[in-house]
């Protein structure tokens, strides 16, 4: 949310699988940096479910995460999820592509029920589905890929302005 306490309801919506809410807030991961700033400065909303968010969690509380995920670390990356991610129900809405990982199953029928613009992941069972999600207008990239579309989407809107 902005100053106001208002949110930017026109900016971009993208669902983030867990591993690249690890690879932006625990890992501090390049490639996934980017979101953080789009996140935080309203220019992406991030969408997501109480299932999601408790799978964060319970990542973060694995014993061998514990090297990367101290306590006060694993904390922090909770207190970022919880004030930006928008949380939503459970989607029961029309039927997404299916993901040969059931467990991942949750974030390509979010972004298809809320028919949010990308579904951001490195993980390859949700990659494949790139080609379907687009007839519904969702773009399903790798954080990496996003930064690059939206690194050539701002040098086209230069040189048209």
């Amino acid at each position: 949310m902005n100053e106001q306490g208002t949110l930017n309801v026109t900016a971009p919506r993208a669902v983030l699988d867990t591993n690249t809410v690890l690879d932006m807030l625990l890992f501090e991961d390049v490639a996934a940096l980017p979101l953080v700033h789009a996140i935080e400065s309203e220019a992406l909303r991030w969408l997501g479910t109480a299932r999601m968010r408790e799978e964060v969690a319970g990542v973060l509380r694995r014993p061998r995460m514990g090297r990367w995920a101290p306590p006060e670390r694993a904390d922090r990356v909770l207190v970022f999820l919880d004030r930006w991610m928008q949380c939503h129900p459970a989607p029961l809405g029309p039927q997404a592509p299916r993901c040969r990982d059931t467990a991942d199953q949750v974030f390509i029928d979010l972004a298809w029920s809320l028919s949010a613009e990308w579904l951001l992941t490195r993980d390859k069972a949700l990659l494949k589905l790139a080609r379907p999600s687009l007839a519904r207008g969702i773009q399903v990239r790798t954080p990496a890929a996003w930064v690059a579309a939206i690194a050539n989407h701002h040098a086209a809107a230069d040189v048209k302005g």
